[in-house]
């Protein structure tokens, strides 16, 4: 028949409870039930720790603070090499929410230190019911912050109702038709479109000799045009209208033959809606030239531009396509 045996062990305080099996067999030696308080926080943990051959098996509960539900505790304790023991052990509470957490304690004191799975720690105080401290932080669910891995995850089973698309992006969706390409995506993942802005040219060259009395006079005999993306040339003007809003360069040669040394000058003037924005001048008895003007202008859809001689030379003389000559205009973005 066992009988029991009860050891008191007067450095810790501690009452072992000494199971004979008989005369002879082993004794299994049962300690406690005995509290730490998990300091900073009022939770206190009761465990008995039975003997084994690895070292002990811990079992016992944690008051919740002085709740009317404790949670449960099992685990292990294992001698380490320099005296003290590991305490490794889960509390599941009423809530089914587990917590991990090691301990390590000096059987000299029975005082240690505790880390548990979701981050926090503290002193493992032996024997100490210290009032009016917090309750110790549980993880919001029942899965320990970082435990999930991809060893965890079933191939799929992640998909747009279980992620937070303000923070992770979901599959883009969405597509932008002909003429417009994708400047932003949604969280959603449907997409933000602005139309392509296409490519705007247009050259005039090929001038006919065209006579240019005193006063301002549009170039008009333009004989070889280019026109690329939709703008319009009026070849009664000489005057091109562009298709869309942008920045363009617009630039002009025009050759110049002289005109028998009359006092004044000639000037090749950009004009935009009938203003004039930019020119060059030469005087009058330069010998024959090409003249030109450039000028980068912010223009909207529609506006219209065009080349102008004015001559305030008091004669007349010729435009000609014998030097450099034509009108260009250019989307730069």
């Amino acid at each position: 028949m066992a009988r029991f045996c009860t050891v008191t062990s007067a450095r810790l305080g501690l009452v072992l409870l000494v199971i004979c099996a008989g005369r002879d067999a082993a004794a299994q030696t049962i300690l406690g039930p005995v509290p730490w308080q998990m300091l900073p926080y009022c939770n206190v943990v009761t465990l008995t720790l039975t003997n084994t051959p690895a070292g002990f098996r811990l079992d016992g509960t944690e008051d919740q603070c002085g709740a009317v539900k404790k949670a449960s505790v099992v685990g292990i304790a294992s001698p380490n090499a320099d005296g003290s023991f590991t305490m490794n052990f889960s509390i599941v509470t009423p809530w089914a929410k587990a917590v991990h957490v090691s301990a390590v304690v000096s059987p000299a004191t029975g005082h240690g230190t505790w880390l548990d799975s979701i981050g926090h720690g503290g002193t493992f105080a032996f024997f100490q019911t210290v009032a009016g401290l917090p309750v110790r932080p549980l993880p919001p669910s029942s899965v320990a912050p970082g435990t999930i891995t991809q060893v965890e995850l079933a191939g799929g089973s992640v998909g747009a109702t279980e992620v937070l698309a303000s923070q992770v992006q979901l599959r883009v969706s969405g597509a932008c038709g002909a003429g417009s390409a994708i400047s932003a995506v949604l969280t959603s993942g449907g997409v933000t479109c602005v139309p392509i802005r296409a490519d705007v040219r247009f050259r005039s060259a090929s001038l006919a000799d065209q006579t240019l009395g005193p006063g301002t006079t549009s170039i008009t005999g333009w004989g070889s045009l280019t026109n690329v993306g939709g703008g319009s040339y009026d070849p009664a003007t000489g005057e091109y209208s562009v298709p869309s809003a942008g920045t363009y360069m617009v630039s002009a040669a025009v050759g110049l033959l002289p005109n028998g040394g009359a006092p004044g000058n000639r000037c090749v003037v950009i004009f935009l809606n009938g203003v004039a924005e930019v020119g060059e001048c030469q005087d009058a008895a330069a010998v024959f030239e090409s003249q030109s003007a450039t000028a980068v202008l912010a223009l909207a859809a529609g506006d219209v531009v065009g080349v102008r001689i004015l001559n305030n030379t008091g004669a007349s003389f010729t435009a000609s396509d014998g030097a450099v000559t034509g009108f260009y205009v250019a989307r730069l973005h």
